[in-house]
């Protein structure tokens, strides 16, 4: 009997027939989003074997950018047209990538995958190619304008460690011996949290956590002020929007979940401003709401929040600190709602052009969550890494322990 489920993510639709495997969120649980009446809320000693997350990782060329660059100049230009999502180069990689697995694991003792080619649905068809592993692990990787994308099954922390060599192997390892790196700069990278199961209130103290470390998308993660604007960037006015967002929430008892949502939703429509020109490039009156360092475009439907204000990965293990980053950060998050505190917003102050005020923000953040500073230098800006570079200054110059004030400006 043949019967086909369709499904959404975002801009991205799967259709698949008999054989189910749900790529990054689209499986999870969702949790009903109104009052807080539930009382077997994830609590943050589960968070590494339960808090779920989905990838976006990502590998490109230049020359599959420019396949993308040369589809897009033989199009009519149409105004409201979607992008470019797939070239015959893409087919090419992709189907270098399915015979390379494939040749593999003939003469491996771990078992061979199952691999299936699939259809991908934005605004246009484009081919997928599904890799299902016998744990019940599954990674599909797809085109994206410009790369080629990686989405897994909702994993938990613990779920991605024993994983961790899979991802690198078929996924970074394969593509590099079809000419595909990661696309540091190109797009994606972003990593999606299933917060549905989680406190209204634990939710509401991870945002305060991220917004008021304002050197986390001026440089220590990413800055793209276009793609991801960080909260500080934020025009005054809607900073301001932010903070009476946050008090309202304040204001209910039991806190109501949809709230979440109305924190940020109200905040950040940024209308067109001599303040944001570099976010509202190339656009018209209103941008999206989705194009924010921390972006709740998914969270009605799925009931996840996205990361976007950081750059794609350069590895599996690299992917897998990051996700370590946020489970201890939302830990902190649940300690302090377990505590009865409501983390407040500071003063949210722009650190954009100061690498040494940046970066001692990071530290602090890090030291917070009881992760090292040195083991995260990898993320920030590359050219801060140069020999001599921002980093080596501020490890010359860093405080003792326990002493992270902020750098200052200037």
């Amino acid at each position: 009997m043949s019967f086909q489920l369709t499904l959404h993510l975002g801009e991205v639709l799967v259709t698949r027939r008999f054989h189910l495997t749900l790529i990054l969120i689209i499986s999870l649980a969702l949790a009903p989003l109104g009052e807080a009446k539930n009382e077997n809320f994830l609590s943050w000693k589960d968070f590494p074997t339960q808090l779920r997350f989905g990838s976006e990782m990502t590998i490109s060329s230049p020359e599959l950018e420019a396949s993308f660059q040369e589809v897009y100049a033989t199009r009519p230009q149409v105004e409201g047209s979607p992008l470019v999502w797939t070239t015959p180069l893409v087919d090419q990689k992709i189907d270098g990538i399915q015979r390379s697995i494939k040749q593999k694991y003939k003469g491996s003792k771990a078992k061979s995958p199952q691999l299936e080619r699939l259809k991908v649905h934005g605004h246009v068809e484009r081919p997928g190619l599904s890799i299902n592993y016998s744990n019940g692990f599954s990674m599909t990787l797809f085109p994206d304008p410009g790369v080629l994308e990686l989405n897994h099954t909702p994993s938990s922390q613990v779920q991605i460690e024993k994983n961790i060599e899979r991802i690198q192997t078929d996924y970074f390892d394969e593509g590099k011996m079809q000419g595909l790196t990661p696309a540091i700069f190109t797009g994606g990278g972003h990593i999606h949290i299933e917060v549905a199961k989680l406190n209204p209130v634990t939710v509401r103290n991870f945002l305060a956590i991220v917004f008021n470390s304002t050197g986390l998308f001026a440089g220590a993660l990413n800055e793209d002020e276009f793609n991801s604007i960080g909260v500080a960037e934020l025009p005054q006015k809607q900073k301001e929007e932010l903070r009476r967002e946050f008090a309202k929430f304040d204001s209910f008892d039991p806190p109501d979940f949809r709230r979440i949502y109305d924190i940020t939703w109200s905040a950040y429509n940024i209308p067109l401003s001599e303040e944001s020109r570099e976010y509202q490039q190339g656009r018209g009156e209103m941008r999206p709401q989705k194009y924010h360092a921390v972006s709740f475009n998914s969270f009605h439907a799925l009931g996840t929040l996205e990361i976007r204000g950081i750059r794609p990965q350069s590895s599996a293990r690299a992917y897998l600190k990051l996700v370590k980053l946020f489970v201890a950060l939302m830990q902190m998050a649940d300690k302090k709602q377990l505590q009865g505190e409501r983390v407040p917003l500071n003063e949210l102050k722009s650190l954009k052009g100061h690498p040494q005020a940046i970066l001692a923000d990071f530290d602090r953040l890090l030291t917070e969550a009881g992760l090292k500073f040195e083991d995260y230098t990898e993320f920030v800006l590359p050219w801060w890494l140069d020999k001599g570079g921002e980093v080596d200054r501020y490890l010359e110059k860093r405080p003792k322990e326990g002493n992270f004030c902020r750098a200052l400006l200037g």
